[in-house]
């Protein structure tokens, strides 16, 4: 079992912050989780906050260590993560998509988010910190429903958060496994047959311009792939802006 050990807060700054603190002093075993009902400072990609009322979402990080694998690797456990995260839903009847890298969308309403931090030494991938936060019983205003959901407002019920965790960590399990097998090619097709958007146009802000461009998929080191201005173009996440 993946999950080998469970610590639940009641309040902290951050969750991937309190994994990365027990790292500094100390050891920490593999499939070591950390759920919070009150994450005061969770953070997101580009050094954004991930904000969420007390008691109602999934703050939730998982130490994992690896062996054998390559920094170069990193991209595929991100994939794995994010399709995880998907399997997740669909257990409760929800189709997210992948907005790129690992945001989680519902008809284009941000219903999750995942912070990967990963710990190098040398050109391995010696283990990482997945960082997860879900909107599961959190009900947003109206000027925020219209870039946000979550999971009672698309099922009408409330959930039990920590119920929800074993069933998050089981999804995990199952598409880490395909990581550690170095089923690539797997997670990648499965990556970008879950991608949002994927084929369509959208706008977007480019170098502090706006441009429409089409969705293609990833490259071979994990960049967005753009049709920029008639080229196909790699992006890397700081570089793109989406505007939705």
């Amino acid at each position: 079992m993946l999950l080998s050990k469970l610590i639940v807060l009641d309040t902290v700054d951050s969750t991937n912050n309190y994994v990365a603190n027990i790292l500094k002093t100390q050891q920490i075993r593999h499939g070591t989780a950390i759920l919070s009902y009150n994450q005061q400072n969770g953070r997101g990609q580009r050094g954004t906050n991930w904000l969420s009322e007390p008691y109602k979402n999934i703050a939730f990080s998982i130490f994992l260590k690896h062996t054998n694998k390559l920094f170069s690797d990193a991209q595929y456990l991100s994939y794995a993560v994010a399709l995880a995260t998907k399997d997740f839903f669909l257990t409760h009847k929800i189709n997210a998509k992948i907005k790129w890298p690992n945001d989680l969308l519902v008809d284009s309403k941000k219903i999750a988010g995942i912070l990967i931090e990963n710990q190098v030494a040398n050109t391995q991938l010696a283990s990482s910190i997945v960082g997860i936060g879900i909107n599961v019983n959190q009900v947003f205003s109206d000027d925020v429903s219209l870039t946000a959901t979550s999971m009672t407002k698309l099922q009408n019920k409330i959930f039990n958060l920590e119920t929800l965790i074993y069933e998050l960590a089981e999804c995990i399990e199952k598409r880490y496994f395909q990581f550690q097998q170095n089923k690539y090619d797997l997670l990648l097709n499965d990556f970008l047959a879950a991608m949002w958007k994927k084929g369509e146009w959208v706008d977007t802000e480019i170098g502090g311009k706006s441009y429409s461009v089409k969705i293609e998929g990833v490259n071979e080191n994990g960049y967005l792939l753009l049709n920029f201005e008639g080229n196909s173009t790699a992006f890397d996440i700081k570089e793109v802006k989406f505007l939705y």
